[in-house]
């Protein structure tokens, strides 16, 4: 009898144990499964934290400083940079030296969405006033607050921060078959070391399908240079078009008309459409452009006839200016194939009774 009431209350003592240690145990499981949930949260969390920002999240307006040079001096500026096109690591975009005045220019790169390594380099200047050259930047993309550090110039005296501000970007992707094919503007040419400012104009006549440009151009006297820098002159230029960056580049190869100087050569010029402009540089300056149908009379080429036609039309006829045979059929007014004192009256008219 004691042998079996002792086995029952050891038999309910061990009931009651092993209720209390499953209990226990559910709980204390619970517990751990409920650690392990919490666990496996904030690491999901943390994951998307530290996820690398996407190709289509790199395309927009990013602003910043990095560490240029002057006279081999280091200085820092400051930058911003618009990226248009970031497509399987491989990103375009213009940046503007925003620390300084026209100074702006196309670069290409590329951007790695694993590693966050982004590289680029300027191509091509849109403007350049200081005749500055191409920083290499090379670093990462740290996707918590949008921001790309790193080197430029592989020099680590040398670094950059610059920070995504918005998701604006202009696109300069451009199609050839909506090109204007007539342009009048400036650009800025040289007399030996001098700069001098020409009027100019082109046609483009011809768009292959591998986007190589052929046209006629011509230059006049501009207001904005010194009288004994006049020339006149007109020639054959090829070139290229990119669709992708909306860049063009032309040079002169064959005279037409060529200037009275015997020692002209052609300048190579290099700029961006942006819609109805070009906006570009030369060998030793500005170039500038507008869209427009040309009109006669309009011999300083602004894309309109005004008092700086009138004097540059007396001076020729004062014989103090020489035309080319191009200059003289655009100031012929009334089509009988030269330039005289009828032509200049009908711009006086076309100005006084427009």
């Amino acid at each position: 009898m004691k042998k079996t009431g002792t086995a029952k209350v050891l038999s309910g003592i061990s009931a009651l144990a092993l209720a209390f240690a499953a209990a226990a145990g559910t709980y204390a499981f619970n517990g751990i499964s409920t650690v392990f949930a919490e666990d496996t949260a904030a690491t999901t969390e943390t994951e998307a934290e530290v996820q690398n920002l996407t190709d289509e999240q790199i395309k927009g307006t990013w602003e910043g400083f990095y560490t240029g040079y002057s006279n081999s001096t280091n200085i820092e500026r400051t930058i911003k940079l618009d990226i248009y096109d970031c497509t399987d690591g491989k990103i375009k975009g213009f940046a503007t030296i925003t620390s300084t005045e026209h100074e702006k220019y196309y670069f290409t790169g590329s951007y790695n969405s694993k590693t966050g390594k982004m590289t680029f380099k300027g191509q091509s200047w849109e403007e350049n006033a200081e005749d500055w050259g191409f920083a290499s930047f090379s670093g990462t993309v740290d996707p918590t607050d949008k921001s790309y550090s790193g080197v430029t110039d592989s020099s680590s005296a040398k670094p950059f921060k610059i920070a995504k501000k918005n998701d604006d970007f202009t696109d300069m992707k451009i199609k050839k078959e909506n090109i204007h094919r007539q342009w009048v503007g400036e650009y800025d040419g040289y007399s030996g070391e001098v700069v001098v400012r020409r009027n100019y104009k082109f046609t483009i006549d011809d768009i292959s399908d591998d986007n190589k440009i052929t046209g006629t151009a011509y230059f006049s006297p501009s207001e904005k240079a010194d009288q004994q820098y006049a020339e006149t002159g007109s020639y054959k230029f090829s070139g290229t078009i990119s669709e992708e960056s909306g860049n063009i580049n032309m040079q002169g190869f064959e005279w037409i008309e060529h200037p009275e100087s015997s020692n002209f050569s052609f300048v190579k010029l290099n700029g961006f459409f942006h819609d109805d402009k070009i906006v570009g540089v030369s060998e030793k300056g500005i170039w500038s452009m507008e869209a427009t149908d040309i009109t006669t009379g309009d011999v300083n080429y602004d894309n309109k006839i005004g008092a700086e036609d009138l004097i540059i039309m007396k001076r020729y006829l004062l014989m103090e200016l020489d035309f080319s045979q191009a200059m003289v059929n655009l100031s012929d007014m009334n089509g009988d194939g030269v330039l005289n004192i009828i032509d200049f009256n009908k711009v006086v008219n076309t100005l006084v009774n427009p």
